[in-house]
């Protein structure tokens, strides 16, 4: 037993950054995928659409002057607005159990485990822990994996 928990820490040590690599891939995978089945798309595109017209709208009553025709589009916006909130909630709390599994995961494996660049950033230097890589490489997958998908987020 005492073998395979050295092996296991021996091949986390080794191959920590694919490790986060993977599982942020796999957080990005299953938020999306999440968003992907309790969004209504069509509906979440029609509101996006209709804020942009009222927007254009908006900041033309603004540079006419015309104060109430512009809190009238304004109440419109906020209450889309509002609308979409409401559809992205839901999803939202329910991708936030893997992301927590997945974190706490990494944080029991990678804890004070510090990652090196080749180069020096100004003002941070070249040191970095497992959660910045995990924040950039989740950031990057998951615009990927939505504009693969076509998510209307």
């Amino acid at each position: 037993m005492e073998q395979s928990s050295i092996i296991i820490e021996s091949l986390v040590e080794r191959y920590a950054i694919i490790i986060i690599f993977l599982l942020s891939f796999l957080t990005s995978l299953i938020t999306t995928l999440i968003y992907k089945f309790t969004i209504d798309q069509n509906k979440a595109r029609a509101i996006k659409t209709n804020i942009k017209i009222l927007s254009e709208k908006a900041k033309e009553k603004q540079k006419s002057n015309d104060k109430e025709e512009f809190n009238k589009i304004l109440q419109e916006i906020m209450k889309l607005n509002s609308e979409f909130t409401r559809m992205t909630f839901k999803p939202m709390i329910i991708s936030l159990f893997p992301a927590l599994l997945i974190l706490f995961f990494l944080k029991s494996i990678c804890n004070g485990k510090e990652f090196y660049l080749p180069i020096s950033l100004p003002y941070i230097g070249n040191s970095y822990g497992w959660l910045l890589f995990y924040i950039i490489f989740s950031i990057v997958f998951t615009i990927f994996t939505r504009r693969l998908m076509n998510l209307e987020l």
